[in-house]
């Protein structure tokens, strides 16, 4: 089962935090990738075009650059794209692999092979992966994953392996800020691809960067709303549903930055 890594860069990305997450993907790795897939989304720094020309060195690494930012949506659509093989691992340019992860999965999903998407749990770190400082939990088995997708996102985004070919049949990712993948998995839910985690961590997560802060206020209201209209739209949502999810979601971005803190850690991942 030949697979491809695809992953979006970003000017802003942290140079040092982009190598360490290149490096757990392919020097630690039990089972390493045929490719690693990097869109550059528009002009890099030239630290951040160091590291990625000195991984090209060691790994089998296409890189393709966009003229302009893009935005993650769009640059995942190009990237998947330019992805040879038939599954395709995403993986953020600042988290760390666990080094048996991609072997677990591919495990799985040959002992599986009804299975589309395949995510995981994540631990979350801030300073170093050996003292993390919470786990985001999600369903395991499809239905439970479908049934808790209507209210939030129940899949983690940097873990998953995806069936290319089922990707692309549900529309392959689209333009929806903070929502890409979320949208994604509810179009793929519809096409009736079939979901799975592993509950067990297989990806470690920074955390930090005022996470809380890019979830509060207008804007970020604003976004989510377009993009429960569009669940609806496409069906996903029944009308009662679209307006669970609303009366529970957005309120919680004109929440004062603590309080909304405590529910991201003590009810959306739990």
């Amino acid at each position: 089962m030949k697979f491809s890594v695809l992953i979006s860069a970003y000017k802003k990305d942290d140079p040092g935090f982009l190598k360490d997450a290149l490096e757990s993907i392919w020097d630690s790795q039990t089972l390493k990738p045929n490719e690693i897939v990097i869109v550059k989304d528009g002009e890099l720094t030239l630290e951040l075009d160091n590291i990625i020309d000195a991984f090209a060195n060691k790994a089998p690494v296409v890189v393709f650059p966009l003229d302009e930012n893009k935005g993650l949506g769009e640059a995942l659509r190009i990237g998947v794209g330019k992805c040879q093989y038939d599954w395709i691992a995403r993986m953020d340019s600042d988290d760390i692999a666990h080094p048996d992860r991609f072997n677990r999965q591919f495990t799985f999903l040959k002992n599986n092979p009804k299975i589309d998407v395949l995510g995981s749990l994540i631990e979350e770190f801030s300073t170093a992966i050996t003292d993390t400082t919470a786990i985001r939990m999600v369903p395991e088995k499809h239905e439970d994953i479908l049934k808790k997708h209507k209210l939030q996102n129940a899949v983690n985004h940097v873990t998953v392996i995806i069936n290319k070919e089922k990707l692309l049949n549900s529309g392959n990712y689209k333009s929806m800020l903070f929502f890409e993948d979320y949208f994604l998995w509810a179009r793929m839910m519809m096409n009736e691809c079939k979901f799975y985690n592993l509950q067990e961590s297989l990806v470690y997560v920074r955390v930090g960067n005022d996470m809380i802060g890019r979830r509060k206020g207008f804007f970020y209201a604003k976004k989510e709303m377009t993009f429960y209209k569009s669940l609806l739209k496409i069906n996903f949502l029944s009308f009662s549903e679209f307006l669970k999810a609303v009366i529970f979601r957005i309120p919680l971005r004109f929440l004062p930055r603590g309080v909304l803190s405590f529910f991201y850690k003590r009810i959306i991942r739990s």
